[in-house]
């Protein structure tokens, strides 16, 4: 193993590796910049959804439009995880063919790496700061009320769209109170005696004409480092449309609409968009010797426009 440089294979597992219980990337794609500071625009309705004057005179002047939106500087955050593994351990799974304690190190490294940047993510499309309309719930008038129906609300949210939304986000509380409204489920079942259903995300998504519908299910750890652990929810008592669109490289001429998405710096350096890194600890340093892997990535995440998303709050509230 070479240490101090880039592992191929490493970096390789980390790469591949998936939570399928998180849906960040599904939300926010991925979007390479070479650069880590960058420009990018930011989407408005008003120069895209004016009509001009297009009459012209047969000497006079075209009127001349514009089609982005206000451009912003951006750059992106150096992330990074390590974690130490005793050479013993490293012979002694290695003594009963055992030899992929490094890779599944590596995996769990990324696995805290991913959830970091779905609580990010969360946090980003679950604040109505960030949308121009969005329905907030009070007791007694939510998706858990007995006559309350879910689907009337997001198909006027649909219908308000200034850009078609394409994809829809549930929490999980949100999506198990959803597919229990009777409201819902008879809908979609008219003809069922049963007033329990298995709808599925795909039924919702062929419902409202959408290209797909997920759930967020990741939780993590809130309480400090010592104390008993506080799992909660990265998405909760939530759901949102969105627009979702992938782009390949940020650029000048960068035209795509996505309600938001992750610049991600791509090679150049050790750590790159995403490397893994082993340095070698020696004897005396860290007991009898051993490895510690390295795990970094750039990006940030960019929220395009509030007029590309809308949010439903608090849409369990009893």
């Amino acid at each position: 193993m070479n240490f101090g440089v880039v592992n191929v294979k490493l970096t390789a597992i980390a790469t591949e590796y998936k939570n399928r219980e998180l849906i960040g990337d599904e939300i926010a794609p991925s979007v390479k910049t070479p650069t880590t500071n960058f420009n990018y625009t930011v989407w408005n309705k008003e120069n895209n959804f004016t009509v001009p004057e297009t009459a012209v005179g047969k000497t006079g002047k075209f009127n001349s439009v514009e089609f982005s939106g206000g451009t912003e500087k951006g750059s992106v955050k150096n992330h990074g995880l390590s974690t130490s593994v005793s050479q013993q351990d490293i012979d002694d799974f290695s003594a009963v063919g055992d030899s992929q304690l490094l890779a599944r190190n590596t995996q769990s490294l990324r696995n805290i790496m991913l959830l970091r940047r779905e609580v990010q993510i969360a946090n980003m499309v679950q604040d109505k700061a960030n949308y121009s309309a969005s329905k907030d719930y009070v007791a007694n008038n939510s998706w858990v009320s007995a006559n309350y129906d879910p689907l009337k609300d997001i198909e006027d949210a649909i219908e308000s769209a200034v850009v078609p939304f394409n994809r829809m986000w549930f929490s999980s509380d949100s999506w198990l109170a959803f597919k229990r409204n009777l409201k819902v489920i008879a809908r979609l079942f008219p003809y069922s005696k049963s007033s329990v259903a298995s709808i599925k995300e795909e039924d919702i998504a062929a419902e409202l004409g959408l290209d797909k519908v997920i759930v967020g299910k990741g939780r993590f750890n809130t309480a400090l480092p010592g104390q008993t652990p506080i799992l909660s929810r990265a998405f909760d008592a939530s759901a949102g449309l969105y627009v979702f669109n992938e782009q390949t490289l940020i650029n000048s001429e960068m035209n795509f609409i996505t309600q938001v998405y992750l610049p991600q710096k791509e090679g150049g350096d050790s750590f790159g968009r995403l490397g893994v890194v082993p340095k070698k600890l020696e004897y005396g340093e860290f007991g009898m010797g051993g490895v510690q892997i390295n795990i970094g990535e750039q990006l940030d995440i960019i929220s395009q426009g509030k007029d590309l998303g809308y949010l439903f709050k608090n849409t369990t509230a009893k």
